[in-house]
């Protein structure tokens, strides 16, 4: 059996063609093919009869000039009315069945035959006989195309071709018939032009025309490139998406918006996105088509506030503290607030895509501060940013961060009490510094011009050094006014 079935393997691709031009598509005839009959149960006859019939349909379907119906086997001799009747109602221009059986001495007889509906007869009939099992292809291969050359009125030239593929094994078709996975080695084609094509998962068609001469070997090598997809995705533009195969390793993409050109086949994508959950899923890419993919599917809010740690408030709804990552409801509009202790509230109306993080930085500007002067005598006039105010005194509604503080020297009983220099007071946000200064005494100094040099000079019943009061000065307590003798 295994023998018989290696002898009919070539008997497979005998694809004859006619040298005629192909009529238009809707001129075609229209042909039943039914499967020969084996009326024994003979398991090499069975094969045979199906490798007759499927020759014939891969002929008729590289005649380019029949539409072919297959059907079940059916007996011309003893069912022509069931095949006349099937015509009929289907209105099939021609059929053809055919039957087998084993001869007495050894091998096979075969009888084809070709029913005509508008003629209502059988007007094809070829028979043959093999000695053997060794002769089978002889046999068939003959009896197949003189019925052929029978139906089409045509007498056939044949050449062979050889068709290679890159890379090995895509499905090759002949004028749009299968024929088998590549390298195949064709035989008894008929001279004319064909149309080889080959096909693969994972790679671009690839076609070719190759004419056939009589008696020539011809060749046909196609190249099919790795067909390709898309791969289209939607995330926040800090987010970054590694696509991982075994054919491609690694791919890392940055950002929103990418469209990615990947082999057809499975892949396994994550996306990481800062504030985030990282999300992984596997995609599909199919040839021509563009998959999208968004593991984000909601807007998203990254809030950050100056200073940190205000809280949310998304449509009243409390959403914890900045700096967060929140999720919204993508297309409409939402209410923002961002309250924080001793800072005006932050305010802000947002909308967010779908897929897309809208980041903003919320300034909150601080509620005014206060400082509180006091000093140990009271009535000392003190200035802050311009305004005198007498001690002890609260200077209001000045804004944060540092200030510089004035006193003046106050006069008591002709005597000067001061603080020296200027102070600086950090003012907090909504909060009252106090700032508490000691006045003392002042020291004032008095130098003398036009003195004789040996006069004697007292203050206060204090002797002075007369030298240094005419150079330097000498250091004198201050008084509001001073009476000398």
């Amino acid at each position: 059996m295994m023998e018989v079935i290696r002898l009919l393997a070539p008997l497979l691709l005998v694809l004859p063609v006619p040298t005629l031009l192909a009529a238009e598509p809707e001129a075609r005839a229209r042909i039943a093919l039914f499967e020969p009959v084996c009326p024994e149960a003979d398991s090499t006859l069975t094969a045979v009869l199906a490798a007759v019939a499927d020759t014939v349909e891969l002929i008729l379907a590289c005649l380019d000039r029949y539409k072919i119906k297959r059907l079940p086997p059916a007996d011309p001799a003893g069912e022509l009315q069931k095949i006349r009747a099937y015509c009929a109602e289907n209105r099939i221009d021609q059929a053809i069945g055919g039957s087998a059986s084993a001869r007495k001495g050894g091998g096979y007889a075969f009888r084809l035959v070709v029913y005509d509906r508008r003629a209502d007869s059988i007007t094809v009939v070829r028979e043959g006989a093999s000695t053997g099992e060794l002769d089978l292809f002889d046999v068939t291969d003959a009896l197949v195309a003189s019925l052929l050359e029978g139906l089409s009125g045509t007498h056939m030239f044949f050449g062979s071709l050889a068709v290679k593929t890159d890379p090995p094994g895509a499905n090759v078709s002949v004028n749009g018939r299968d024929v088998g996975a590549a390298p195949v080695a064709l035989r008894g084609l008929p001279v004319g032009s064909l149309r080889i094509s080959a096909r693969a998962a994972g790679r671009e068609d690839a076609e070719t025309t190759v004419a056939i001469t009589d008696g020539a070997a011809a060749s046909a090598s196609l190249s099919l490139a790795r067909s390709t997809g898309k791969c289209s995705i939607a995330v926040p533009d800090d987010a970054a998406v590694a696509i991982r195969s075994k054919e491609i390793g690694e791919k890392v993409i940055q950002g929103s918006g990418a469209e990615v050109e990947l082999p057809t086949g499975l892949y396994e994508v994550q996306a990481n996105c800062p504030g985030l959950a990282p999300m992984s899923e596997q995609i599909t890419i199919r040839r021509g088509e563009t998959s999208r993919w968004m593991p984000w599917p909601k807007g998203y809010l990254a809030v950050e506030s100056n200073p940190p740690e205000a809280r949310i408030f998304i449509d009243d709804e409390d959403r914890g503290v900045s700096p967060p990552v929140v999720e919204v409801e993508p297309g409409s509009l939402h209410k923002v607030e961002l309250p924080k202790v001793k800072y005006q509230a932050y305010r802000a109306d947002v909308n967010v895509d779908s897929g897309s993080k809208t980041s903003f930085a919320a300034v909150l500007t601080p509620l005014p501060g206060s400082i509180r002067v006091e000093t140990n005598l009271s009535g000392a006039n003190a200035r802050v940013e311009g305004i005198w105010k007498s001690t002890p005194c609260t200077f209001e509604g000045l804004a944060p961060g540092p200030h510089e503080v004035t006193i003046r020297p106050l006069l008591v009983r002709r005597r000067y009490f001061a603080c020296e220099g200027n102070i600086t007071v950090s003012v907090k946000p909504a909060e009252v510094t106090t700032l508490s200064k000691t006045l003392i005494p002042g020291t004032a100094y008095m130098q003398l011009f036009d003195a004789p040099p040996d006069s004697i000079i007292t203050v206060d019943g204090a002797k002075m050094d007369t030298a240094l009061a005419r150079t330097a000065g000498v250091e004198v307590p201050p008084r509001a006014r001073w009476t000398s003798r």
